[in-house]
């Protein structure tokens, strides 16, 4: 009896909290929007990732500006955005580095391709899936 008694009270407490509960500013950029990558309207530098309705935003890394044809950040003179591009001033990822495929230090599910002519591409792994440094490839095995 007791039991029964405090369950309801313990449920009684949390309904009301709930109603109580004041609405939260929310950004509406992913409203009408499908789930996935979208750049952002007004810097180049930055895009969002919606999902389920939430939006979150990001910003690309140094000398790169998110691509809407190929939804990844990449070198910024190569990349599709009509918006105003920021000049970055940190360096290359790539510069120093030997030809191959490198984890980006920011997204476990993202990776350079350094080329041997000096040039790099920012490449993106399918949904649920991460780069394996071990590998060279994106896989299953890495949590995101």
């Amino acid at each position: 009896m007791f039991v029964d008694y405090t369950l309801r009270v313990i449920a009684l407490v949390f309904l009301l909290n709930v109603l109580e509960v004041e609405p939260q500013n929310v950004d509406p950029f992913c409203y009408g929007k499908p789930g996935g990558f979208h750049a952002d309207p007004n810097n180049c530098l930055m895009y969002y990732n919606c999902d389920d309705g939430i939006p979150r935003h990001y910003t690309c890394p140094a000398n790169e500006a998110f691509d809407s044809n190929q939804l990844i950040c990449t070198a910024a003179q190569y990349s599709a955005c009509t918006g105003a591009v920021v000049a970055q001033t940190a360096a290359q990822f790539c510069t120093g580095k030997t030809a191959g495929f490198y984890p980006h230090p920011n997204f476990c599910d993202k990776f350079y391709q350094c080329n041997s002519d000096g040039t790099e591409t920012v490449h993106l792994c399918y949904s649920g899936l991460g780069f394996n440094s071990a590998t060279g490839s994106c896989d299953d095995t890495i949590a995101c």
